[in-house]
């Protein structure tokens, strides 16, 4: 397990698992008032803190 699984299984699923979100991979679903709630987790290989961000 690399550093960006164990922070998603450390502290964003448990989190999410709390507010009623259910896990599909790095997708997390919720239905409230018919409304489908996503979140979706991505990496990235070009996010460095050494690359400045582009605006």
């Amino acid at each position: 397990m690399n550093a960006f699984e164990r922070m998603i299984a450390r502290q964003l699923a448990p989190y999410l698992g709390s507010v009623g979100f259910l896990r599909h991979g790095q997708t997390w679903n919720r239905r409230t008032d018919g409304v489908v709630q996503v979140i979706s987790v991505q990496r990235s290989t070009t996010n460095r803190s050494s690359i400045p961000a582009s605006r």
